[in-house]
């Protein structure tokens, strides 16, 4: 029985503070296709979630602090927003299986994304590519979560 929040197609510019507060319990949140510009720090406050999918939006950053409290977080989807650079807190996030990051205008990754890889480490793949990721138009390598 998961519990989920569909807010897709719903042509949101911002999430409510109160609403993320509001659900503390889900275990998905889909904010796809909408045209938010930012992403609250109370994003931290769903302590369950698992799915996070924020593809599709016009997000430039986000809340480091927020993002780094998901310790449950197994997906992030933040395909097709304008995205410069990921927070630190994304390495931090050790049950992480699957992150998309492609189609965003990524000119930095967290120093611990380009360390080691050790067995069980997270697989990021996407469509653009940060410094150092090679001539191909297509990435894919591994960080070892911390």
């Amino acid at each position: 029985n998961e519990k989920k929040l569909d807010l897709n197609n719903a042509e949101l510019r911002t999430v409510p503070k109160g609403l993320l507060l509001l659900c503390s319990s889900i275990k998905s949140l889909e904010l796809q296709n909408n045209k938010l510009g930012e992403l609250p720090d109370t994003i931290g406050a769903l302590a369950a979630l698992q799915t996070l999918r924020l593809s599709f939006n016009q997000l430039p950053r986000l809340p480091a602090e927020g993002l780094s409290m998901l310790t449950q977080l197994q997906t992030l989807q933040l395909y097709d927003n304008q995205l410069t650079r990921l927070p630190e807190g994304v390495c931090q996030l050790t049950q992480l299986k699957h992150l998309s990051v492609g189609v965003n205008r990524l000119v930095a990754v967290p120093e611990q994304a380009r360390g080691g890889v050790r067995s069980g480490g997270v697989f990021w793949c996407g469509g653009d590519r940060p410094p150092g990721a090679g001539a191909s138009s297509m990435y894919c390598f591994r960080w070892a979560a911390s």
